[in-house]
C-alpha cells in the first residue's frame, strides 16, 4: 500500500495526469474532499464505471457545473 504516482491536484486541470498514469483508464476511486470547484475535473478522471465520493467542501464551493456526456460516457 504505497504511493505509485504522485498528482498535484490543486490546479483544477488534474485528469489529464491520471489518465496518462493509468494508461488512460482513469481512477477507479476518486475522493474528493475539496468540493464544487475541481467536481468537473473529478469526473473526467474517472474510469468507465468508477466511484466518486465527495467527502467535503473546503473550497466552500456547493454547486458546479457538470458536462452530462462525460458523466453518461463514465455511468
Amino acid at each position: 500500500m504505497g504511493l505509485d504516482v504522485g498528482i498535484r491536484t490543486r490546479a483544477g486541470d488534474f485528469a489529464d495526469a491520471v489518465m496518462k498514469a493509468t494508461g488512460g483508464k482513469g481512477a477507479n476511486l476518486v475522493v474528493n474532499n475539496v468540493g464544487g470547484s475541481v467536481f468537473p475535473e473529478t469526473i473526467r478522471a474517472l474510469a468507465y464505471e468508477g466511484r466518486h465520493a465527495t467527502i467535503g467542501y473546503v473550497d466552500g464551493v456547493l454547486k458546479s457545473e457538470i458536462d452530462l456526456e462525460t458523466l453518461h460516457t463514465k455511468r
